[in-house]
């Protein structure tokens, strides 16, 4: 097997690459979470649905998380209150790479 890693736009730029190769097994695509959040940020026409899981390698659980002494016990709290405010809430991320102890 040759990996070619096709890096860019949030995995759009690979992804779109299989989803477009003929359908022969030459062409397959490790899929990344990333996934769940590019249609909603209109990066591309394609979702989840437009491929066929074969194999499953790992799993990588992600939480929304806030201090322990926050007043928001819940999404529906964090969410009504960020709604609430006229600045736009951002929510930060972190790559794997880039992981350090807080």
């Amino acid at each position: 097997m040759i990996v070619i890693n096709r890096p860019g736009a949030s995995g759009v730029i690979g992804l779109g690459e299989v989803l477009r190769a003929k359908p022969d097994g030459y062409k397959v695509a490790l899929l990344i979470s990333e996934l769940a959040t590019i249609p909603g940020m209109k990066l591309a026409r394609f979702t989840s649905d437009d491929f066929v899981p074969i194999a499953g390698l790992n799993a990588e659980p992600a939480v929304i998380a806030v201090k322990a002494d926050a007043r928001w016990t819940n999404v529906d709290a964090l969410l009504a209150e960020a709604r609430s405010r006229p600045a736009p809430a951002s929510l930060p991320t972190q790559p794997a790479r880039a992981r350090r102890r807080c």
